[in-house]
């Protein structure tokens, strides 16, 4: 969304989750970033007269509309680039893709090739409160001091991440969705960590919190299993090992 805006900056902006209602005013123009609709929604929307833009790279997405055609709708799924690579090179396709944004990518696409991946990624979700936050990273990643100075606190912030991830991990219990099995745990924090070693214990982890409709819940897996197409059944979507949905209430006993 911070690349959409930088490019549109008199765009509105509306997050959303999976199963959430489409917001009732929409412009002309609709982007939809790092994120897709259910089918019937989009045609809605392109056969309302607005010009959909819709930028994803999660497989359930391509799924689901890579063959959907609309002289309203121009649609790019690229699941080798993270939602923020992918919005930041398309609207900016002449400049070089700014550090954070590579790290940004870096973990979301859960590769951690760049050096101190993940201490830097822990850093921006504690610093990160504000889509206007990310226009100091912009400078401070740049910057090879400031850079520095971010790494000593990331690096810090790893070892205390590293036990609380534990003490979550102990927490869990064995749940079953839709016949598969995994470990469950109630955690708003550090889903992706925590999802992580319990897909490494059991095959899926289970990770789930208070949202204002009822629940959102994350999965995550390890091996063959495609949780994108379990969080499917569920109305949701994702990767084939991280994917997630809503629900008023937990889809287990």
């Amino acid at each position: 969304a911070w690349a959409t805006q930088k490019r549109f900056p008199h765009y509105s902006l509306f997050p959303m989750n999976y199963g959430d209602p489409v917001p009732a005013e929409l412009g002309e123009s609709v982007w939809i970033v790092d994120f897709s609709l259910p089918f019937t929604e989009l045609q809605a929307i392109a056969l309302a007269g607005k010009k959909i833009f819709l930028l994803d790279h999660h497989e359930s997405a391509y799924r689901r509309i890579k063959d959907w055609k609309h002289p309203n709708a121009q649609i790019t799924l690229d699941m080798t680039q993270s939602g923020a690579g992918l919005a930041w090179r398309t609207h900016f396709p002449d400049e070089k893709t700014p550090k954070f944004i590579r790290y940004i990518e870096d973990r979301d696409l859960w590769q951690f090739k760049l050096p101190f991946s993940r201490a830097i990624s822990y850093w921006m979700f504690a610093e990160v409160q504000t889509i206007q936050d990310l226009d100091t990273l912009l400078e401070a990643f740049e910057d090879a001091a400031s850079f520095q100075a971010i790494l000593g606190q990331a690096q810090v912030l790893e070892d205390y991440v590293k036990k609380q991830v534990a003490t979550i991990v102990r927490t869990a219990k064995p749940v079953q969705l839709h016949g598969v099995d995994g470990l469950a745990v109630h955690t708003p924090i550090l889903q992706s960590e925590v999802g992580e070693a319990l897909a490494q214990q059991a095959g899926m982890g289970v990770l789930f919190s208070e949202g204002e409709q009822g629940y959102k819940i994350s999965l995550r897996s390890c091996g063959s299993l495609n949780v994108a197409q379990l969080a499917e059944y569920y109305g949701g979507g994702g990767h084939p090992r991280a994917a997630g949905f809503s629900t008023k209430t937990l889809p287990w006993a």
